[in-house]
């Protein structure tokens, strides 16, 4: 399954699920492979609607992942979620990674438009809450 693929503002990281330790590396690697390289900032949009707990590996994955974007120049960053477990997991690895400032947290269950909201705020910077104003907290912040 190809789980990172590049778009028009970066790329898009799809999780399905757990992580054992291998699949976290073959993650890496495929994501090291697929990430621009110089070719200015960019944007991720990570999908983790289906992920519910991220284990110590994942956690570690996610981890070197996020490292390896800022790297390449990731300038903005949309986390797409269905869970609360998983959206504090996802809102403490921005905090120890110190991407909170430009990551967005979207509740894909409170906004159908998740992903228009995602490239929107990608692209052009404009915040996730400013679509509809209506329920659930979709800047996390």
């Amino acid at each position: 399954m190809e789980r990172v693929k590049a778009t028009d503002f970066g790329v898009e990281i799809i999780f399905g699920g757990p992580l054992s330790r291998e699949e976290a590396a073959a993650l890496i690697e495929e994501l090291d492979r697929k990430l621009p390289r110089a070719a200015g900032p960019f944007g991720v949009l990570v999908d983790s609607r289906r992920f519910r707990a991220y284990t110590a590996e994942a956690q570690e994955a996610f981890k070197r992942g996020i490292q390896l974007c800022q790297e390449r120049g990731m300038h903005r960053a949309a986390v797409v979620l269905d869970g609360a477990i998983a959206t504090l997991h996802a809102k403490r690895l921005g905090k120890d990674t110190g991407t909170l400032p430009w990551t967005r947290y979207i509740d894909a269950l409170s906004h159908p438009d998740w992903r228009r909201m995602a490239r929107a705020w990608m692209l052009e910077g404009t915040e996730p809450e400013a679509w509809h104003g209506q329920g659930g907290d979709a800047s996390g912040g």
